[in-house]
């Protein structure tokens, strides 16, 4: 994935356009504008959406394993993150996954239009890692509802394969 947005930055650039790459530091600490300045340390938000999703599960769904409980935490901690940059001179918001596009979508002003390419799916790779056993599992269902609505954040989803577009 590295290879492919260096090269797609580059590219843009010899073509006359600036692009910028947000992602998360290495140390996965921050959220950061890779090449630029501005960082997010990411740990701060995460224990405050930690504190309130854990809260607002146990009060209404307390049966809810910690596991989604966590990747509600991560998804809401990156949200809100990404939300701290200054969106509003960008002319178009290019993402790379189903939860970034989700997010972006939710958060970018709404005059920016947004492409997604999605170059996988998380809850097939979970299902190959062993994360998931089976596919009517609460695990798959919520991974599976995720990148659908990711997939649907954008005003132009994008996919290098016949069988991603047709999952």
């Amino acid at each position: 994935m590295n290879t492919f947005l260096q090269t797609l930055k580059k590219e843009l650039g010899l073509q006359g356009h600036q692009a910028d790459v947000l992602a998360y530091h290495p140390s996965r600490t921050k959220i950061y504008l890779v090449d630029k300045e501005k960082e997010i340390d990411i740990r701060e938000i995460t224990n405050l959406v930690a504190n309130k999703v854990f809260h607002y599960y146990e009060r209404y769904f307390p049966t809810v394993e910690p596991w989604i409980r966590w990747q509600e935490v991560e998804r809401y901690a990156f949200e809100l993150a990404i939300s701290l940059f200054d969106l509003s001179g960008y002319d178009l918001i290019h993402t790379q996954d189903a939860v970034s596009a989700r997010a972006f979508w939710r958060i970018k002003p709404d005059h920016i239009p947004q492409v997604a390419t999605l170059h996988g799916l998380i809850a097939y790779e979970y299902v190959h890692s062993g994360m998931i056993v089976r596919k009517d599992s609460l695990r798959w269902k919520y991974l599976a509802r995720g990148e659908y609505y990711g997939a649907v954040s954008s005003d132009c989803t994008m996919v290098p394969t016949r069988w991603l577009l047709q999952e």
